[in-house]
């Protein structure tokens, strides 16, 4: 039943701040504003009278509010999933809890203390351990471990929070589960930096192709943010396989213009990433083509040079120059026999990338072709191949 009418506007919203939180403590799985809500209302255990500012038409609002002040809580004993709902993670008295662990923390009892029954004192055992200098890395990554793998999800989110920049293998190998788990898949990636989790990103890239729009938006949006190399050929992926749908549209550009900064802030591209970006070389996509060629750009060794030369982009102005260039870099043997080959394509841009990169590393013998070009008036890519010339005449009279 409904506690009696306050005279004070602010009694009920402290009111309601208490409801709110022993709801939240008896939930073991996340819990939203509109399950709240609903909850209250239906157990009739808050006044709606004419002195509470709180109603039942705005109430979520309220309850939103009482969840961001336990999400304040300085103990960390609560945390937020998803968009709006909110797990409690420790909800008994942490001093109490504190009496029931023997210091200095060894790992024989902080096993014991993992297998006990009371949540609550397992996730302050996890948080304590990880906070103890005296404890080696071994065993902090151990206990981490066990604590990700823990079947209470109260547990499992609690030792998320816990989980360092650079994790130990144990560790890494528990977030990769944590990550196939739906209810925590937009809480580990918000808590994760996956630098090093290298098997996390095939993970995040089938997010990104999934039919479910909130698991698929929250690929995507790490396939925006993240700067590791091992997260372009998903962003490729993704933007070769997705197109057409709303979030594509808002996330192109982004994930676009990602996918080259990161691939051009790459030192050395490790074969196995290459090899994933060569496949979409010969996209029939062109925009992809160009983009998968874009991010090799810098990063071909000589080795590369049967690779270059293998791929098939005749149709694509913009991907014949930078397979040109990137034979060139390479001092490819076959760059100017290739170049001078679609000098006579015909498709224009094609014939003006040909020029241009016969212009950077041609010698007498392009001097001549690319004078007979410029001089022919039937064409119309003549101003081109005069600058091409120029810039050949320029070079050779420098070496005298």
């Amino acid at each position: 039943m409904a506690p009696n009418r306050f005279e004070n506007p602010d009694d009920y919203i402290a009111l309601l701040a208490k409801i709110v939180k022993k709801m939240v403590d008896r939930f073991v799985s996340p819990v939203d504003l509109d399950e709240l809500s609903d909850n209250i209302i239906q157990a009739n255990i808050f006044p709606f009278d004419s002195n509470s500012p709180i109603s039942k038409s705005n109430l979520r609002v309220y309850v939103g509010n009482a969840i961001f002040e336990l999400l304040t809580d300085s103990s960390r004993s609560y945390v937020l999933i998803g968009s709006n709902s909110v797990l409690g993670l420790i909800t008994k008295d942490i001093g109490t809890l504190e009496k029931k662990i023997n210091k200095p923390l060894s790992h024989s009892m902080i096993s014991d203390i993992l297998n006990d029954a009371d949540h609550d004192l397992r996730i302050l055992t996890i948080r304590l351990s990880q906070e103890d200098n005296n404890l080696d890395d071994e065993i902090k990554d151990s206990v981490l471990a066990k604590g990700l793998e823990d079947s209470d999800v109260r547990v499992r989110c609690a030792s998320l929070i816990l989980v360092p920049d650079r994790p130990g293998e144990a560790v890494e190998a528990a977030v990769i589960d944590l990550l196939s788990d739906s209810l925590l898949q937009e809480e580990v990636l918000s808590c994760i930096k996956f630098d090093r989790i290298l098997a996390a990103y095939p993970i995040i890239g089938e997010m990104s192709l999934s039919a479910d729009e909130d698991i698929c938006r929250m690929g995507v949006h790490y396939l925006a943010h993240i700067d590791s190399y091992e997260a372009v050929p998903h962003m490729i992926k993704y933007l070769d396989q997705m197109g057409g749908s709303e979030i594509y549209e808002e996330n192109y550009e982004i994930i676009k213009n990602n996918c080259l900064d990161t691939a051009r802030g790459v030192e050395r591209m490790p074969t196995h990433v290459k090899d994933a970006l060569v496949e979409y070389c010969v996209s029939e996509d062109l925009v992809i083509q160009t983009l998968a060629l874009r991010c090799l750009a810098s990063r071909w060794v000589t080795a590369d040079i049967p690779t270059i030369e293998a791929i098939n982009c005749d149709k694509n102005p913009l991907a014949v120059e930078l397979k040109l260039r990137a034979l060139y870099k390479k001092k490819a043997p076959k760059s100017i026999d290739l170049a001078k080959k679609y000098l006579n394509s015909e498709h224009s841009g094609i014939r003006t990338a040909a020029m241009e990169v016969l212009g950077d590393i041609g010698g007498k013998a392009e001097l001549k072709l690319l004078r007979e070009i410029a001089v022919d008036t039937e064409r119309h890519d003549t101003p081109t191949a005069m600058e091409a010339f120029h810039k050949i005449k320029e070079r050779l009279e420098k070496k005298k």
